[in-house]
């Protein structure tokens, strides 16, 4: 065959242009003169921070996304989905309906089942899988939680000409072998998703664009169950939620980071608080330090006063590969002095290490402090925050829509002005996350131990 290029008629991965393929091998080695190789880059990083804000843009826009949707670009691939949607929109009601017409929708329909009721809406295997059903054969159940189909079915080469009426019911859509092929009303469905290697780009990522209305949901699946136990109330973060006198630039796609995530709870936090990341899993401990701490009498006035739970380094290693951890500087008080970002930590026979390029790899002691921003906090903090963002926001520079005001950037620098004085609590628990798809099995692993030892209940909400 020699150099001549073949025409790839796979389901996946799919061709790519010849041209698309030509510029990245050009750049291979040093990026648009970042002198780097975009595999070696830092995904903070200014430069694959635009790779990342471009791309994110370019989608909404050529598929025409509307503003009252979310794009998430995920790992794990498109078959993820097969859990996750259940996972997240079948609480409501329990049920779901299916629509089962090939291979991937009847392993989404198998992976549903351990979920919830899952009713059979359609299937065309009595055929082999040759025909679509048509919308009066659908068998519909009103009180399904979603109605799911695949769009597209490469195995057998059929394809959804129509979009299912289902009432109320939201439409769920996996569209991995037919997304940007053809023009889609995206205000007719609550989830789109698609693997991204069969029409968009190399194996890898998965693309899901969710209607932000079906946050309700979560409200039904989850926070109705915690307002048993507690008061709860909702903030949202909107991209054009800004201080008077300044207007979301042109071209702006996404809201402006933690900071003023944060700010979206003014009015709503009138007592100290705690802010952890939504997806990691701190443990009992630092929470009850966190509240015992709070709880404390603390002059507000000239220092802000705010808590930091410092989780023990060799506690927050994974075993599939290395981690950035800002590794605390802490004084004989136990104060905060400074913050070493130090990147990919590895575990080691000896506890744990930094990798450098070479594959050589430098001790560092297993048993330092790091910080996992869980912070706690004093509700005047808020006010502190909001002066903040104006500074923020009056130091952008026009043009610039990636900036992002970074809540562990401005503790910092309040630090360094004197302005503040942040408390190390140290914990010995143990955080999970997952950075990389392997970990989920030791996650899962360790909740299942949770849930063996009696730390929590087989069903949470019991």
């Amino acid at each position: 065959m020699g150099n001549e290029r073949v025409y790839n008629f796979s389901a996946g991965p799919s061709m790519l242009p010849l041209e698309v393929l030509t510029r990245a091998g050009s750049e291979i080695t040093n990026y648009q003169g970042s002198g780097m190789s975009v595999m070696e880059m830092s995904h903070r990083s200014k430069v694959y921070d635009k790779i990342f804000q471009d791309t994110k843009a370019n989608f909404i826009r050529l598929f025409h996304v509307p503003d009252n949707y979310r794009v998430l670009f995920l790992q794990g691939g498109a078959s993820s989905q097969f859990s996750m949607v259940p996972l997240n929109l079948i609480g409501k009601t329990g049920k779901a309906d299916y629509a089962v017409t090939g291979n991937f929708s009847n392993i989404a329909y198998k992976e549903a089942k351990k979920y919830g009721q899952i009713n059979l809406a359609a299937s065309s295997e009595d055929k082999n899988h040759t025909y679509i059903p048509t919308q009066d054969q659908l068998k519909l159940d009103p009180e399904a939680s979603y109605f799911y189909y695949c769009a597209n079915n490469t195995i057998y080469g059929t394809e959804w000409q129509y979009v299912p009426e289902t009432g109320n019911v939201p439409l769920v859509c996996d569209m991995s072998s037919d997304i940007l092929s053809r023009p889609v009303d995206v205000s007719k469905y609550g989830i789109v998703y698609a693997g991204a290697q069969k029409n968009m780009s190399p194996a890898g990522l998965t693309v899901v664009i969710i209607r932000k209305d079906l946050e309700k949901d979560f409200k039904e699946v989850i926070g109705n169950h915690i307002s048993k136990i507690t008061e709860v109330e909702y903030a949202f973060q909107e991209l054009d939620d800004l201080p008077a006198g300044f207007a979301k630039p042109e071209g702006r796609t996404k809201p402006w980071g933690t900071g003023q995530a944060v700010l979206a709870c003014k009015g709503l936090v009138k007592e100290p608080f705690a802010v952890i990341n939504a997806d990691d899993y701190y443990g009992k401990e630092p929470f009850v330090k966190l509240h015992d701490y709070l709880v404390q009498e603390h002059d507000v006035d000239e220092v802000m006063p705010i808590s930091m739970a410092g989780f023990v380094l060799g506690n927050t290693l994974s075993d599939n590969g290395g981690v950035t951890r800002g590794v605390c500087v802490v004084d004989e008080n136990g104060n905060l002095t400074g913050v070493n970002e130090t990147k990919n930590i590895v575990k080691t026979a000896e506890g744990a290490g930094v990798e450098k390029e070479d594959g050589t790899v430098d001790p560092i002691d297993k048993n330092s402090l790091v910080s996992m921003n869980m912070w706690g906090l004093q509700p005047e903090f808020i006010d502190l925050l909001e002066k903040g963002f104006v500074e923020f926001l009056s130091a952008q520079k026009e043009g610039d829509v990636k900036g992002e005001y970074l809540l562990p950037i401005y503790i910092d620098e309040l630090l360094h002005a004197g302005k503040a004085e942040v408390k190390v609590l140290p914990t010995d628990a143990e955080w999970f996350g997952v950075t990389y798809q392997e970990d989920k099995a030791s996650v899962t692993e360790a909740f299942r131990k949770l849930i063996a030892d009696g730390v929590y209940s087989e069903k949470l909400y019991d």
